[in-house]
């Protein structure tokens, strides 16, 4: 069972913007998010399928909107056509799909995500690209037990 706290996005999407992140939604700490829990464990499973993770960029990064309680969230999805979706759905300005290894996405984004405070969004989806958020270190666990599950 995947634990998550539901996190959303809304238009626009800029990195650092804080009066902007007022128009962020919230975060809820709701265990029982079937949709969200769903796409957490669909990211796992399929990024060790795969070995790679998407974001998505501007010319000034990759979004990390606040959630209500001040906490940012970089987004990440399990396949190209899921983060493409969200693109195509959430009016957002000069947003691009770009590709992460899960090598580099393990070795360096996970560590700069913790070492700065910053959760990690898997999967989010829906009209206002809305999921769970995961600490780093829930999303490495998440992938090692993904990993030793596709061993077997």
């Amino acid at each position: 069972t995947v634990r998550c706290r539901r996190a959303s996005l809304s238009r626009p999407l800029y990195r650092g913007l804080d009066e902007l992140d007022q128009q962020i939604g919230g975060i809820c700490e709701d265990a029982a998010m079937s949709t969200s829990a769903a796409q957490a464990s669909a990211f796992f499973a399929e990024v060790i399928r795969n070995q790679q993770v998407f974001t998505v960029a501007d010319d000034g990064g990759v979004p990390a909107p606040k959630n209500r309680h001040g906490v940012r969230a970089m987004p990440f999805w399990s396949l190209k056509s899921r983060a493409q979706k969200v693109v195509d759905t959430v009016p957002a300005i000069g947003l691009e799909v770009e590709p992460v290894s899960l090598v580099d996405f393990r070795d360096a984004w996970l560590p700069d995500l913790e070492s700065n405070g910053f959760l990690v969004g898997v999967n989010w989806s829906g009209k206002g690209a809305s999921g769970c958020d995961l600490s780093p270190a829930d999303v490495l666990a998440g992938l090692a037990a993904a990993e030793t599950a596709s061993q077997h």
